[in-house]
């Protein structure tokens, strides 16, 4: 006759606080994706506005050439407005 002997293992529990720990990770990664998706928004924006600031500059630089050399004036004002609309 042949015997077999199964052992049925004991309940383990949770250990302490390992829910809570978990939780809080969790809410933590998710706090810094929030936070790394603010700042490429912000670095986005950003980018906007310095490009408006740099494209007025490089126009008012071209208004100083028109009276002298309107060829290069011309192509200050164009570039400004690409360097602004760029991205």
């Amino acid at each position: 006759m042949t015997s077999i002997t199964v052992h049925a293992p004991r309940q383990v529990p949770v250990p302490r606080g390992a829910t809570w720990g978990a939780w809080l990770f969790r809410q933590a990664s998710l706090a810094v994706e929030w936070v790394r998706r603010a700042r490429d928004t912000r670095a986005a924006q950003g980018s906007h506005s310095t490009r408006a600031v740099d494209a007025n500059l490089l126009r008012r630089q071209a208004l100083s050439f028109t009276s002298t050399d309107p060829g290069f004036a011309a192509d200050l004002y164009s570039a400004a407005d690409r360097h602004e609309l760029a991205d």
